[in-house]
C-alpha cells in the first residue's frame, strides 16, 4: 500500500507528495525512476546503476547543489555506503550525509525542506532492493 505524505508548511518549492514501491510523486507528478531533488530544485533523474560501483564523483555530483544535508534513499532497506566512498567529499564540503530506506528518505527530506533548509535528497525507488551497488561499496549493519 502506498504513502500520501502531506506537508504541514508549502514553503519549499518542491514536496514529495506521495510514494509506492515504483514510484515517487514530487508536487503530485509521478516518477518511475531515481531522483534527485531540493527544495528549490526540480526533479531531476539520478543515474545510478546496478551493476557499477559508487565512486566519489557520484557524491560530488550532488554536493554541487550546495547543500547543508544529503540525504542518501537506498530503497527497500537501509543500506550504509563505506565512508571511503564519500567521507572525504563530504567533509571537504562541510556537508552532513545520510542513509536511509526510500520512504523514511523522502519523509525527512520533506520535513527538512519544510523549514527551508538545504537538504538535497537523492533516492532510488521505494520498492528498490538492496544492494543496489557492488558488495566492495556497502557496510553490513
Amino acid at each position: 500500500m502506498g504513502a500520501k505524505l502531506q506537508p504541514d508548511s508549502l514553503s519549499a518549492r518542491y514536496q514529495i507528495t506521495g510514494l509506492e514501491s515504483g514510484f515517487i510523486a514530487v508536487n503530485d507528478q509521478r516518477w518511475f525512476e531515481s531522483i534527485v531533488l531540493s527544495g528549490s530544485l526540480a526533479p531531476q533523474p539520478w543515474v545510478v546503476s546496478v551493476d557499477e560501483s559508487l565512486q566519489p564523483s557520484h557524491f560530488q555530483d550532488l554536493i554541487g547543489h550546495e547543500p547543508d544535508i544529503l540525504l542518501i534513499g537506498t530503497g527497500a532497506q537501509q543500506v550504509f555506503v563505506h565512508p571511503s566512498i564519500w567521507s572525504d567529499v563530504c567533509r571537504e564540503a562541510s556537508v552532513g550525509i545520510e542513509f536511509m530506506t526510500s520512504a523514511a528518505a523522502c519523509r525527512t527530506f520533506n520535513l527538512l525542506a519544510s523549514e527551508n533548509r538545504r537538504v538535497v535528497l537523492a533516492t532510488l525507488l521505494p520498492g528498490a532492493q538492496a544492494p543496489y551497488w557492488q558488495p566492495g561499496n556497502l557496510v553490513k549493519e
